[in-house]
């Protein structure tokens, strides 16, 4: 078997996990590491491994490319770096695996589909759901019809996030960087962005396809002291007839691990919010319950088993086996058209000062009461509004989909 010879890009934070994957869980026969693109390596927790098994480091691409070469490069930095550096690999003979989200705006991810069919590279995505074998499993199941029509797609998370979360980078919370330039970081376009994204992509008619939504209403809210939102409400349907919902938060009274209720004609299918396993890692079993009574279990969707997944898929992409890259451009583009929509269009609601908190050790504020009001919105597909709290906006915000091709970013180029 041919071995794929792979670089990193970004080797702290996320990247470290790459690494874990890679020394861990990819046959060691199977490809060369052959180098890190990172200008500060020396604080990534995997440093000293990769000093001792002498993985060369360099500052950029450039660099790398002229000393260099790689077939597939895992592209882990910053989000402000993920067009560029992945143009960079392409125009050079790589294949690319960028992590989530892909891009800010949905023009840059034209941009990058050009250069794929210029270099004639594929580019595959990290959301590790649309590579995990339960979810495929499942979303075959789904396309075969085994469950009948979709009747709602649901999904909730409540992660809360302390002060030294958004303290930790210069870009978390962020809509603009320093410089200028988009990243619009939100508890949807990153920290829960898979679970809104896997109700596109599970709504898909075929595996490496997502559905765009045929119209969605928004709410957006923030406790926390950032440019962007932390607490985002969405609700929808797609041409199907199929209705969704998501909320996410980082500012919940409390934890709710990712969950999701998908709903059928014949069965209803749950991920739970997780249980701890012997090895104190978290299991999401996925479980089908028909309306007769059978039960299917399709194996907990989220471990390393999985996550990995998204690395072999586009090494078999690199040696020209497009059959398991079931994330790419076209894949990711409903969840960025509707996240710059949201941008674009809804006003973003503070929470009143009464009902918010600080605690301390960590610092961090949140919202008395929130999990349990999300989860009435929840369990009725109501949006706050529809339910009348006071810390509600007025309405729901209609996002405006048809022809929307294009971040605007009007409302904040103010702060440019």
């Amino acid at each position: 078997m041919q071995k794929i010879i792979i670089a990193l890009a970004g080797a702290g934070g996320y990247g470290g996990s790459y690494i874990n994957w890679l020394e861990n869980h990819v046959d060691p026969d199977s490809y060369i590491f052959t180098g890190v693109i990172d200008p500060f390596a020396h604080k990534a927790s995997r440093y000293e491994w990769l000093k001792s098994k002498n993985i060369p480091i360099y500052d950029t691409l450039e660099e790398f490319y002229a000393a260099n070469g790689a077939d597939l490069m895992i592209i882990s930095s910053p989000i402000k770096f993920h067009k560029p550096q992945s143009i960079t690999a392409m125009a050079n003979g790589s294949y690319v695996l960028c992590e989530k989200p892909l891009v800010p705006v949905i023009q840059d991810a034209l941009e990058l589909k050009q250069a794929q069919e210029k270099y004639n590279k594929k580019l595959g995505v990290g959301f590790q759901l649309s590579y995990s074998k339960p979810v495929l499993d499942l979303k075959t199941d789904i396309i075969q019809g085994e469950f009948g029509k979709p009747l709602e797609l649901k999904s909730y998370t409540s992660w809360r996030r302390y002060d030294e979360y958004y303290n930790e980078s210069d870009w978390k919370g962020c809509v603009l960087d320093k410089n200028g330039e988009w990243v619009l970081d939100s508890v949807s376009t990153n920290a829960a962005a898979h679970y809104l994204f896997n109700i596109f992509f599970i709504a898909g008619d075929k595996l490496e396809k997502s559905a765009m939504p045929k119209e969605a209403q928004a709410e957006i809210y923030r406790a926390k002291d950032i440019a962007s939102y932390d607490t985002c409400f969405l609700r929808g349907s797609f041409d199907n007839g199929c209705k969704f919902y998501y909320f996410a938060s980082h500012s919940g009274d409390r934890d709710l691990n990712p969950s999701f209720l998908y709903k059928f004609e014949k069965a209803t299918v749950t991920m739970n919010n997780g249980t701890l396993n012997k090895e104190h890692t978290w299991n999401y079993d996925i479980i089908a319950e028909y309306n007769d009574g059978r039960v299917k279990n399709y194996s907990s969707a989220m471990n390393d088993e999985n996550s990995v997944l998204k690395i072999t898929s586009m090494m078999a992409a690199a040696r020209g086996d497009y059959s398991k890259l079931t994330c790419d451009i076209d894949t990711v583009t409903p969840h960025i058209i509707i996240s710059n929509a949201v941008f674009d269009q809804v006003e973003f609601i503070n929470f009143p000062e009464e009902i918010c908190y600080r605690c301390q050790d960590p610092a961090g504020t949140f919202v008395r009461n929130l999990v349990d009001d999300s989860m009435k919105c929840f369990d009725s597909m109501r949006l706050p509004s529809e339910m009348g709290y006071k810390w509600a906006a007025s309405a729901p915000t209609e996002l405006m989909l048809e022809g929307y091709n294009r971040f605007s970013g009007e409302r904040f180029k103010n702060n440019i």
